[in-house]
């Protein structure tokens, strides 16, 4: 950028003719004037583009986000259901498959057989938490 205050000064000081002078001056304001107006566009285009991409992220964060949310509630559930302090066995499972009176057998027995026979929701709870962190990921690296 110009500094036009010292350009004008140091053509001040190096004329005599006072039209010419003023010519300059004018001449000098009006290209400051236009070069002020292009400033203030770009600046203004410079802050639209920058409210969009804050919107626009800020939009990705947040469905990242809940995508998160989703997978955490999704985990927490799985937690929640399937985490216990025994070591599940096949041959517990069995015991407790083959029991007719459910109060005889031991709460690893039970937990046992849940773990057995509800594999396909437990790999369905993963299977799908998985895909939510995926797309989160997904969301955010393509911003």
């Amino acid at each position: 950028m110009i500094d036009y205050k010292k350009e004008i000064i140091s053509m001040v000081e190096k004329m005599e003719n006072e039209d010419f002078l003023c010519k300059a001056y004018h001449f000098i304001l009006v290209k400051y004037r236009k070069e002020q107006d292009l400033n203030e566009k770009e600046i203004q285009e410079i802050d639209d583009s920058t409210e969009s991409n804050t919107f626009e992220l800020n939009e990705t964060i947040d469905n990242a986000y809940n995508e998160l949310e989703k997978a955490i509630f999704m985990l927490n559930s799985f937690v929640d259901t399937y985490e216990w302090n025994i070591s599940p066995t096949w041959q517990k499972a069995m015991k407790y498959s083959n029991t007719t009176d459910l109060s005889e057998c031991s709460k690893d027995e039970e937990i046992s057989y849940r773990l057995l026979t509800e594999y396909n929701k437990i790999t369905k709870t993963i299977r799908i938490a998985r895909d939510y962190c995926f797309s989160a990921s997904d969301e955010l690296q393509k911003n």
